[in-house]
């Protein structure tokens, strides 16, 4: 059988294992890459291929232009952070990724 459906923008989740605080080393991050499924996926198929991911309350920024300038993105949802009485419990980040043949000066990520 055959199915007709969009295929999804890609939602990664990274940790970062070994940097230190402030510095971004990518060789030290590890990745879960996810994509978005057509409804005709159960859940069953999905608990039998992936871990189940849990998210509370988070902050997300529009991050315009090349993954080696996060360091800036990430600087603002901090400052964000603490302006607004709230606490970062975990060094992992997850990122979608909106854009991604283009330029590399216009890569959209949230």
């Amino acid at each position: 059988m055959k199915y007709k459906h969009i295929v999804f923008d890609i939602d990664g989740t990274l940790i970062d294992t070994e940097s230190a605080a402030g510095k971004l080393i990518k060789e030290n991050l590890e990745y879960t890459i996810m994509i978005c499924q057509p409804d005709f996926i159960t859940a069953e198929m999905v608990c039998a291929a992936l871990d189940t991911i849990h998210d509370g309350k988070c902050v997300e920024i529009l991050h315009i232009g090349s993954y080696d300038n996060e360091p800036f993105s990430f600087e603002q949802m901090d400052k964000f952070t603490k302006e607004n009485g709230l606490q970062r419990i975990s060094d992992c980040h997850r990122e979608i990724y909106l854009t991604n043949r283009t330029k590399e000066d216009k890569l959209e990520t949230i």
